[in-house]
């Protein structure tokens, strides 16, 4: 009989032990889950900003893209005046040549 209320003691023992550890184990589980909880929300926040910098990022490519079609049609624009700005002279210095030709065969002659 002794000895078996000894092990009912140690069982008793036990059970306070394992009662302990249940309520520590379950005080870890609820701060788990209220970090769980937070990194969630931060989580979902990140995801809201990270959308609007992709917004943001889309409006920014447009832009460059519009900036580098007018700078590809300035530079068209550009080369065509050039273009013509060098036949206007090439023209005007056949045509005087033509004439310091004209004078000076006029001369010779």
């Amino acid at each position: 009989m002794e000895t078996v209320r000894e092990r009912l003691n140690r069982l008793d023992s036990l059970i306070d032990t394992e009662r302990a550890n249940l309520t520590k184990l379950e005080e870890q589980k609820f701060a788990a889950e209220q970090d769980i909880a937070s990194q969630e929300t931060i989580v979902a926040t990140l995801k809201e900003e990270l959308v609007g910098l992709h917004e943001s990022l889309e409006g920014k490519s447009k832009v460059v893209d519009q900036v580098k079609k007018g700078a590809l049609k300035a530079s068209k624009l550009l080369d065509q005046a050039l273009k013509e700005i060098a036949a206007h002279v090439s023209h005007r210095r056949s045509f005087y040549l033509g004439i310091a030709e004209q004078t000076l065969f006029d001369f010779l002659e």
